[in-house]
């Protein structure tokens, strides 16, 4: 993996009472790795489109977890056995380009699976068996999707939009956000973070109502990706993926941002997850690096 564009990450756990880690990427499909890292199997089987967009694990109930993968062009897959074998699931999926995939909040016993793509937003409430348009309020293209609370944030054609009956309707969470490209979401008790283009990270602290910068110390200012390490009773840990810059990380809610680039050969992060005690960043073309959070906590 060592010259591959790593887009999505996703965790689970394993039978060995370990983690199983799950990378995506743009020309290699898909590979698992069941040592924190250290080595990496392909795991293609049954998939027929190779650039991975995204990833998302969802437990089954069985004691195991659904593994999906979202592709530039082939819609949506499910593997029930660690990513062993692939089977495509894109009934009343219209548009087969996928951005991204998101479990949605559980509200009256419902778990949905979220799909953007680039002609709206799906949702399954069947392991994506069977999918529905639920985004005729939003814009065509929807970028990114997060869950906050019992709220979905999506970023759509510049700017931002929430929905308070799991998608079912949408309005413009605020204008502060309106003529901006939002790449990714984070959010840590109070406070819900955006990732922009060209203008870092913006902060709310009132369910999105309005926004505010929060880039002191962060040296790009386009934010592919946003991670979340949680750290009890001592607060939590936002980390920052950048286009040029590498990765930052502030421990006051944005208000100070610090470089952790000691290592890192490379300065583009698209893609950060944390897994244990270490955090995970998947590069432009330069596969996959890891570094201790010991190292980095603020």
């Amino acid at each position: 993996m060592s010259n591959t564009t790593i887009n999505a990450f996703a965790v689970s756990p394993n039978a060995a009472g370990g983690t199983n880690l799950f990378a995506g990427t743009s020309a290699d499909g898909l590979f698992l790795s069941t040592d924190d890292g250290t080595s990496w199997t392909q795991i293609n089987a049954g998939l027929t489109n190779i650039n991975v967009k995204a990833l998302v694990a969802i437990p089954n109930g069985a004691g195991g977890t659904d593994l999906f993968a979202g592709t530039y062009g082939d819609g949506v897959f499910r593997s029930t056995n660690n990513g062993a074998g692939w089977f495509k699931v894109n009934s009343g999926l219209t548009n087969t380009y996928v951005n991204f995939l998101v479990v949605g909040p559980n509200l009256a016993g419902l778990t949905n699976l979220f799909a953007g793509t680039l002609s709206g937003l799906f949702a399954s409430s069947d392991n994506g068996l069977s999918w529905t348009q639920v985004s005729s309020s939003l814009p065509t293209s929807v970028y990114n999707l997060t869950v906050y609370g019992t709220n979905l944030f999506a970023s759509a054609s510049y700017g931002i939009y929430v929905s308070t009956d799991n998608g079912v309707s949408w309005t413009r969470a605020s204008a502060d956000l309106a003529n901006t490209y939002v790449l990714s979401f984070a959010g840590i008790d109070t406070s819900l973070f955006a990732g922009t283009v060209g203008g870092g990270v913006y902060r709310s602290t009132d369910n999105g109502a309005s926004w505010a910068k929060v880039n002191t110390g962060l040296a790009s200012t386009t934010v592919w990706s946003l991670a979340v390490r949680a750290n009890g009773a001592e607060g939590s840990n936002l980390f920052a993926g950048t286009n040029g810059s590498g990765v930052f990380v502030s421990g006051d809610n944005g208000a100070i941002w610090t470089s952790v680039n000691a290592g890192l050969p490379t300065s583009v992060i698209l893609s950060l997850v944390v897994s244990g005690s270490t955090l995970f960043a998947g590069t432009q073309s330069n596969g996959v690096w890891q570094r201790p959070l010991s190292e980095m906590l603020t």
